[in-house]
């Protein structure tokens, strides 16, 4: 099984005249990165709110870490959010169960009954 991560965050960049850098920040994920210009300071943030989720996500930490972070679970899409009026001043991250060739999500619907004679049993 993979995921398709989807993120939408805020960040800022700002020039460090001292280190002759400039340095990027996304407040929320509590992440920095830097580049010897602004676009690449730019580019070195989004790959750096990458390499976070992806590592959170390898130590099975990445609800807890989100959630400390002020993110709600939501069973909602940001696609089914944008009806809503902040939706495009929000911060998302979205994660998707993509299945591999061969796997496969599905649906089983028991009857109470049997489902309650099986737990008594």
């Amino acid at each position: 099984m993979t995921f398709e991560i989807q993120l939408k965050l805020a960040g800022a960049v700002r020039q460090d005249a001292e280190a002759n850098v400039w340095v990027g920040y996304c407040p929320t994920l509590q992440v920095y990165s830097q580049g010897v210009d602004q676009a690449e300071a730019e580019e070195a943030l989004k790959d750096a709110a990458a390499s976070f989720i992806v590592v959170c996500l390898q130590q099975k930490n990445l609800e807890r870490v989100l959630e400390n972070r002020g993110f709600i679970p939501s069973k909602e899409s940001p696609e089914q959010k944008k009806g809503s009026g902040d939706a495009d001043k929000s911060e998302w991250i979205l994660i998707r169960k993509m299945y591999d060739k061969g796997e496969f999500e599905f649906s089983v619907n028991v009857p109470y009954h049997l489902a309650a004679a099986h737990a008594s049993a």
